[in-house]
């Protein structure tokens, strides 16, 4: 997984409403061991940054103390991990289709 924030988007429901989510994840990273100088660094997981809700008429929603965000993020943050897996797996099928197309798993 990449250390780059990726643009991410979807549709959510928020107090009956259906809204859009469109914002970055920050993928995180693992939790590093210690080494001779080092006492270990703790990992972190991913997080949701530049992110705005809209409503089916396209208008922003405010959400000034992330009460929204709060309440979706694990939903959003589900979502996010179910895509990378997919694409994972979209990428080895496409990989394992063109070395079959170059005769090479023969």
């Amino acid at each position: 997984m990449s250390r780059y924030a990726t643009d991410f988007g979807m549709e959510l429901t928020w107090d009956g409403e259906d809204i859009l989510f469109v914002g970055k994840i920050e993928p995180g990273y693992p939790a590093q061991g210690p080494t001779y100088d080092c006492g270990g660094v703790p990992g972190e997981g991913p997080t949701v940054t530049d992110y705005t809700f809209t409503n089916e008429a396209g208008e922003e929603i405010e959400d000034p103390d992330g009460k929204i965000l709060d309440a979706l993020e694990d939903k959003i943050l589900e979502a996010y991990q179910d895509q990378i897996a997919d694409d994972k797996y979209d990428a080895a099928e496409r990989r394992a289709e063109e070395r079959l197309d170059a005769g090479l798993d023969r």
